[in-house]
């Protein structure tokens, strides 16, 4: 089997890549990086042995890509931001006929990707796989969702969420930084069985309570899972995704940057040059010293900690039951690149059988696949009427 990693010398490629190379079937993993940083392939290749090769690649040239890709058994996605770059790598993908997943999780791609008839034919005729937005959360939070659905006999609600402290983001790669500045524009709720557009860290306020953080207030964010599940799992009207920080002092920066449209795109003029407030604020706050950071908002009394939150409602054996489902973790990284390299496993085995586009839960039976994640040393929990244990599924 042999398997491209778009983004492969970054943290999530790279995991990608340490996890594929211990399977037995692997016999090549190509590194592709931008040229910028082939080095940092190259190390990593070096590192690893020689199933791995490292391979410059710019996404952006899709007749370099098709080339780069071309042959390969599966291509996985980790070149962030989504937005910018998911769409036309996507598209080559089905039409040199090449399997793909990838970890995307921005809602607008996510939209346009899933509402492609005609990305989907083309995928289906090429009998190609694509599955999008295969992470931590979308991905193991959708696959989480459609399994507490199944054992449930109708479902109602269900409502994603993702609390972190901020201290767990500090040293974020730019694309990471992008993302979350992205969401945290334009959000998203399925509600009574229609997508409804929301002003992020505004609308949606809740209380909840989660394992480690205990309970955080929180809002909706721009993240895709409202878009993916009601599209896979039958008759639930209603899917939220929600966020939390601590400290709440800069959670609150956020929210007031939010409020007064601090990360649309829009361009404006500043001194002769166009300029748009996202691309400002990012700028500004890399340029922020961390000692700064860590005094203003005493990020050195935080643990880091990053939790979901996947909360699946409805009637089960006439009575109202909910399952919680989710995991902490420090930075979940694992929780993240495990996922996309077991689906391209999978995929290369040909225990996948669906052709076309799909988001995870559309294609991937949920039990044998959050069984595979919990074998690779992922600690979910499952609670059910305030018992809670660890998740075996």
């Amino acid at each position: 089997m042999k398997i491209a990693v778009l983004g492969g010398a970054g943290t999530i490629g790279s995991g990608v890549i340490k996890e594929l190379v211990a399977e037995k079937e692997i016999e090549r993993v190509y590194a592709c990086e931008i040229k910028a940083r082939l080095d940092k392939a190259e190390e990593l290749a070096k590192e690893l042995g020689p199933k791995v090769s490292a391979t410059t690649v710019d996404v952006r040239d899709t007749d370099n890509l098709a080339k780069v890709i071309k042959g390969v058994d599966v291509v996985i996605n980790c070149a962030g931001p989504f937005y910018k770059l998911a769409v036309p790598v996507i598209k080559t993908a089905a039409k040199i006929g090449v399997n793909y997943v990838d970890i995307m999780d921005d809602p607008d791609s996510m939209i346009m990707v899933l509402d492609d008839t005609e990305l989907f034919r083309a995928a289906k005729d090429s009998g190609t796989t694509i599955i999008v937005g295969l992470g931590s959360t979308p991905g193991l939070s959708n696959m989480l969702a459609k399994y507490g659905a199944s054992k449930l006999d109708t479902v109602d609600r269900i409502d994603v969420s993702w609390v972190f402290t901020s201290v767990s983001g500090t040293g974020a790669g730019g694309a990471v930084s992008e993302h979350m500045l992205h969401v945290m524009n334009k959000g998203w709720t399925f509600r009574d069985g229609k997508l409804v557009e929301t002003e992020p860290l505004v609308d949606g306020r809740e209380i909840q309570d989660f394992v480690e953080l205990g309970k955080l207030e929180v809002y909706d964010i721009g993240h895709p899972e409202p878009i993916m599940l009601p599209r896979y799992i039958k008759g639930v009207k209603n899917v939220t995704c929600k966020t939390g920080m601590l400290p709440y002092e800069m959670f609150h920066m956020y929210q007031v940057l939010s409020r007064l449209g601090f990360f649309g795109l829009t361009q404006e003029e500043l001194k002769g040059a166009a300029v748009s407030p996202r691309e400002f604020v990012k700028q500004h706050l890399a340029n922020v010293p961390m000692e700064t950071m860590v005094k203003l908002f005493k990020l050195d009394e935080l643990a880091p900690v990053f939790e979901l939150r996947v909360a699946v409602a409805g009637q089960k054996d006439s009575g109202k039951t909910t399952y919680i489902y989710g995991f902490a973790d420090v930075y979940h990284e694992s929780e993240t690149y495990i996922p996309p390299s077991l689906a391209a496993l999978l995929i290369g085995r040909k225990e996948i059988k669906g052709r076309g586009v799909f988001a995870p839960e559309g294609c991937i039976e949920p039990e044998s696949f959050l069984r595979k994640v919990v074998e690779k040393g992922v600690p979910l929990y499952e609670a059910v009427h305030g018992s809670r244990a660890l998740f075996k599924p």
